[in-house]
């Protein structure tokens, strides 16, 4: 009898053992994520893995912990747009241009993307902030690339591939068509010879301040979209002029720092 009630207390305490350990992990694994840095839960996750038997089950409920780790930067970065709209009335001076270039480099809206970018050029010329008027016309030379075309009941692919002088297949490309079936009301963006143009432009004004600067980041970024535009007109030439520039700015500062220039 004494060895069954030993049995049977024995048994109680490992079930109470696996509900207070359940409920540790159940804390760790779906509390702490949102609270504690990713190198505690990895450690934890890790852990936890190895003491399940069943390795399928382990695997899956760690993938599913991954998730729940960069759920909340994913959250953050959609409500990035968002919080620099509540912070664009507070802001004064050069802060204000920054805010403004970076919601329009944010939004997919491209007139609200040119609005932002107007007003942070206006801003930054009149306090001759010169990172802000060089990022403003990197803004304008981003959004300048496209035209917005609402679709009407009559419109054909090739109608107004003639209408902006380009082509067809130039339409489904930026507009991420997969089929040349349109419908009314839907919106196409239309790269134009002219709107590549007026792009290059901004992106050549962003490009001469940042030689005055002298600051190589900001030069190799506006060759960067330099190449982009001309890749995206099949002008290849062009484009590997732009990375030729890229690399002869990259070897110059780099033997710049080695104190060989």
């Amino acid at each position: 009898m004494e060895e069954i009630r030993t049995a049977h207390n024995r048994g109680l305490n490992a079930r109470q053992a696996e509900v207070r350990t359940s409920t540790f992990y159940t804390f760790y694994f779906l509390i702490l994520p949102c609270i504690k840095p990713l190198t505690v839960y990895c450690s934890l996750i890790t852990i936890y893995a190895m003491k399940i038997s069943n390795l399928f089950f382990a695997i899956l409920y760690s993938l599913f912990l991954c998730f729940l780790l960069f759920l909340p930067q994913t959250i953050r970065a959609q409500e990035s747009e968002y919080d620099l709209l509540q912070a664009l009335p507070l802001a004064q001076g050069t802060e204000k241009i920054d805010v403004l270039v970076k919601l329009s480099l944010r939004t997919n809206d491209i007139d609200k993307a040119k609005q932002w970018a107007t007003e942070a050029l206006a801003l930054a010329q009149t306090a001759t902030y010169q990172d802000g008027i060089a990022s403003a016309y990197i803004c304008l030379g981003n959004v300048s690339k496209y035209l917005i075309h609402s679709v009407i009941a009559t419109d054909s692919l090739d109608g107004i591939a003639q209408k902006y002088g380009t082509t067809v297949e130039e339409i489904m490309k930026n507009s991420l068509l997969l089929s040349e079936g349109i419908f009314e009301g839907q919106t196409l963006w239309i790269v134009t010879p002219a709107s590549r143009v007026e792009a290059e432009n901004y992106f050549l004004k962003a490009l001469e301040i940042r030689k005055l600067q002298n600051f190589v980041d900001g030069q190799v970024w506006a060759y960067q979209r330099l190449a982009a535009l001309a890749k995206d007109g099949n002008d290849w030439d062009k484009a590997e002029k732009y990375y030729l520039e890229i690399i002869k700015i990259r070897e110059n500062d780099w033997n710049v720092n080695r104190g060989e220039i």
